[in-house]
């Protein structure tokens, strides 16, 4: 309290508050053409908005608060030529300079026009960072927000820089949306609705907390005044050549995916000055590629196959997808002359069908027994801004946000159509399931309350200073049953009695608070960004006693076990300090280094699963490990990263980028192996609970080049060259290495981990105008990733130590533009894995091949309908085949 209460009172003497990551800076300066004298008292204004500066003493002049986009800079002077400098562009967190020189030559009422391009070098760059606009999203061949992050640099499966999943910052106008529970992404920010979107996979500064290997920034659009309408839709399929992996591909319908978004902006009836609107919607539906086949009923409930007659047999998606999605934002300036307060009202909601999500290829023949994920999110809050004087501004921020998850067969744990618990068991040899359903029925909601309020002062010319303080009370709510339906139940869906491992349910409310100050000094030779973070988290939970006596009976009903608690789980404090340098060498190249310490609490998930602390002992030693205890106690994983690169501008439109990093991470989550203690239930049992054991360090290289748009060409050269190694990929490594048979040793030196991709290669080129017609295409190439050889699920080599096949793909985006009284008309054609190449993600551990296995040559008759090559046949391991859009979009300014 003590430290909080000191951070407000000095934000209180900085005196201003910024809304940290979502503005830029324009800076320059302004002098007489034939003297070089500064002209004091130039007037620079931002076009089409009421933003602007005057020049002082020296001719230099700032503004603030800018909002990332595209703009026209205006300068003024009495008795000097005015300027107009176009296609001016401001970034997140960056700054943009531009100077002027003007003239007494130019006639009165002349207009001098300068098109501005935009820097290949960003001098006040410290780390590494990408800055996307949406002009640049719209030219891409992407569909989502993900496959933008998918193309940057160091990025390997969803894995930043060699770190593990769940380790990536998600922001939407600069506040956190993940899901504390799983780490990912609360909701997609749909492509039409994004402004620009930051990427940080180096170090980051001190504002950003909780994260230890990536943020990604995604600012939203708002409304102007003037109404502006898009349109767009696309229909499409998958078209490919492989229908002896992809069964059913052959089977064409140009609808099988359709999407349509529409989007609105502008002034508010009535409040037309003072409250812009902006409005997105989305609804994508996706048939998918991987199917099976309705040959068995899953609701049987005896031993005996139910085959369904060969007249209900029928092809049907098993990753079937569908989105819909709305957003929503009200902005209101108080008073438009001075737009001294302003206020931003914004909602989102957000629901998801993904029958992919839990895929499980033993359904194959009764695909409808499969678990099914739906997924709801909304997230709402208002945003007040307020300019205090020319160099200070201020942010408060209210927001809430809440997901939910469902993973069932049927959404009622009661449904009659649950097939027996045992009937999964008695799968035959080389055969799918014969009927039956996944008993399991999950579902969990996560509620998280934040309260912000960042603060940034220019204090001069080189100084701008920057603090903030943070809460965020989040509510975690997770049910877990197993349904039971056997002969003990009548063959009636059961629920299973509360606080076993078959039903488990929780209720938690954990907290976090931080603070942080960072400075940033703009010298003529010199750009730093220091700053100091502290982040305190309290886990509102307790903790075994002993685990070795991890229950006792229920005083109040001798029948029940519950767990021995002992103290109250501790809190935890994290000070991280962060540095970063550029240093410009020559007025076209820059040398920038950044070091950092980045803590993160472990993922919720593992912090309070199996509440009950109850142990599965039906299926043995493998249950058992299945259902690893919590630990409300386990301390912040911990990164230390280092950075050093060299933004160099070599031509007019040709600039490159060489940057080396190292990251040495601790305290990683692992397992820890636990005995039952003599004379308990259970005794001698062993069970697993998680604890901070893991380790690694990753090391790499990336060459970068870019090629500017200049006679209808441009083009971008992306190569990594990284080692990522450790003693565990999975947290759970050390429980299913004991869950073996028989088990294996865990690794106690570093191995490459899963996702350690050495080589990768992205390139991309853009060939016409934005204005009238462009083909785009995308390459992305990487090396294998690691595999743990085996055979008949025995280890016959050493832990990750051989490679799977090289990956490869193409995507293609080719756009004609008509322009007519306002409209804008575009029609496009997008290919996804344009050559149709088979990738394999996953493969055979015997041969390190997705397309065959030794266990084909097994002796044995297939006990089921199914082929031995329909069983050994993985759809779901191989990259999607060709994927087909064809669409339009009808923008109306």
């Amino acid at each position: 309290m003590k430290f909080i209460v000191t951070i407000i009172a000095l934000s209180i003497v900085m005196g201003g508050i910024t809304y940290a990551g979502t503005t830029g800076k324009i800076v320059g300066r302004v002098i007489d053409e034939e003297t070089g004298e500064p002209l004091i008292g130039a007037n620079i204004i931002l076009k089409d908005t009421r933003m602007g500066a005057a020049a002082d003493i020296s001719g230099n002049f700032m503004i603030l608060n800018v909002t990332p986009g595209t703009y026209t800079l205006i300068v003024r002077m009495i008795g000097y030529g005015t300027v107009e400098y176009k296609n001016l562009r401001v970034s997140i967190d960056l700054t943009s300079s531009v100077d002027f020189s003007l003239t007494t030559k130019t006639l009165t009422g002349e207009v001098v026009i300068v098109i501005g391009k935009a820097p290949l070098v960003r001098m006040d760059l410290t780390s590494s960072s990408v800055s996307i606009s949406a002009e640049q999203i719209e030219a891409l061949p992407v569909d989502n927000f993900t496959d933008i992050v998918a193309l940057q640099a160091g990025v390997v499966e969803g894995h930043f820089r060699g770190g593990r999943a769940g380790e990536v910052l998600y922001l939407v106008d600069g506040i956190p949306v993940n899901d504390v529970f799983s780490g990912n992404y609360a909701f997609q920010v749909e492509n039409n609705a994004i402004q620009e979107m930051e990427i940080i996979s180096g170090t980051f500064n001190a504002e950003y907390g909780q994260v230890q290997s990536g943020v990604i920034n995604v600012l939203t659009k708002e409304g102007g005044q003037n109404y502006t309408a898009q349109f767009s839709t696309y229909i499409g399929d998958y078209y490919s050549g492989h229908d002896d992996i992809f069964i059913n591909i052959d089977d064409l319908s140009p609808t099988a995916i359709n999407d349509v978004k529409v989007s609105l902006s502008g002034p508010f009836p009535i409040f037309s000055k003072n409250l812009t609107f902006f409005t997105s919607g989305r609804q994508l539906r996706n048939e998918g590629y991987i199917y099976g086949k309705t040959v068995y009923n899953p609701s049987v409930i005896t031993s005996v196959t139910d085959v369904l007659p060969t007249s209900e047999w029928k092809f049907q998606s098993m990753n079937r997808s569908e989105r819909n999605s709305y957003q929503g934002k009200l902005t209101y300036i108080v008073n438009p002359a001075t737009k001294r307060d302003k206020f931003n009202f914004d909602a989102n909601w957000q629901d998801e069908e993904d029958l992919g999500a839990n895929f499980n290829h033993l359904f194959r023949y009764s695909p409808d027994g499969m678990l099914k994920r739906n997924k709801t999110s909304w997230s709402g809050g208002i945003r007040w801004s307020r300019i205090v004087s020319k160099n200070t501004f201020f942010t408060a921020n209210l927001h809430h946000l809440q997901n939910r998850f469902r993973d069932s067969a049927f959404e009622d744990p009661l449904d009659s159509r649950y097939g027996s618990d045992d009937r999964l068991r008695q799968r035959g040899n080389f055969s799918f399931y014969t009927g039956g359903t996944d008993m399991r029925h999950n579902r969990r909601e996560t509620r998280t309350s934040l309260v912000k309020f960042d603060i940034t002062s220019q204090v001069n010319s080189e100084h701008q200073i920057r603090g903030g303080l943070e809460g965020k009370f989040h509510r975690l709510w997770l049910h877990q049953i197993n349904v039971r339906k056997n002969a003990g139940t009548a063959f009636q869906s059961q629920i299973p009695i509360e606080g076993t491992a078959f039903n488990q349910e929780y209720i938690h409310r954990p907290k976090e608070y931080s603070a942080y100050i960072q400075d940033k000094i703009e010298l003529d030779f010199l750009i730093v960004n220091a700053g100091i973070r502290l982040d305190v988290f309290n886990p509102a939970d307790s903790v075994l006693q002993d685990f070795s006596r991890p229950q006792e009976f229920d005083a109040n009903n001798p029948t029940k076990s519950i767990p021995r608690f002992g103290e109250a789980a501790d809190y935890s404090y994290q000070l991280s300090p962060r540095i970063g340098l550029a240093y410009p060498i020559t007025d076209r190249g820059v040398i920038h280094i950044s070091y950092g310490h980045f803590f993160q609490t472990p993922l919720f998930e593992f912090l309070y699963t199996n509440p009950s602390f109850s142990l599965n002992t039906e299926g043995g030693r493998a249950s058992v490990f299945s259902a690893p205890f919590g630990n409300a106690n386990l301390k912040p994983q911990k990164t230390v990263s280092y950075e050093i690169g060299l933004q160099q501008q070599i031509s007019e439109n040709i600039a490159v980028d060489i940057t080396g990093y190292y990251k040495d991470i601790r305290n990683l989550l692992g397992t820890k192996i636990e005995t039952i203690a003599t004379g308990e239930t259970h005794s001698g049992i062993q069970y697993g609970r998680y604890i901070n054991r893991d380790y690694g360090n990753v090391r790499g290289l990336i060459f970068s080049m870019e090629k500017r748009q200049s006679n209808n060409f441009s083009a971008t050269l992306d190569y990594t060259l990284q080692i990522a190694t450790g003693n565990a990929s999975d947290p759970r490594s050390v429980l299913i290495d004991n869950a073996a048979v028989p088990p294996v040793q865990s690794e106690k030196q570093l191995v490459p981990l899963d996702w350690d991709r050495t080589h990768s290669l992205t390139s991309s080129i853009a060939l016409g105008s934005a204005k009238t017609q462009m083909i785009s295409i995308i390459g992305k190439m990487g090396t294998g990733l690691p595999y743990t050889p085996a055979f008949l699920d025995q280890r016959t080599g050493l832990e990750n130590s051989e490679r799977r096949p090289i990956s490869m793909t193409f995507d293609l985006n080719a756009r004609k533009m008509y322009s007519f009284q306002g409209y804008r008309l575009t029609l496009f054609v997008r290919v996804f894995n344009l050559f149709d190449r088979l990738n394999e993600r996953e493969v055979y551990k015997d041969t390190g091949r997705a397309t065959y296995t030794l266990e084909q040559n097994r002796p044995g008759l297939v006990q089921g309908l199914n082929s031995k090559e329909e069983f050994f046949n993985r759809p779901e391991w191989y990259s999607s085949p060709r994927e087909i859009n064809i669409g339009f979009i009808i923008d109306i300014k």
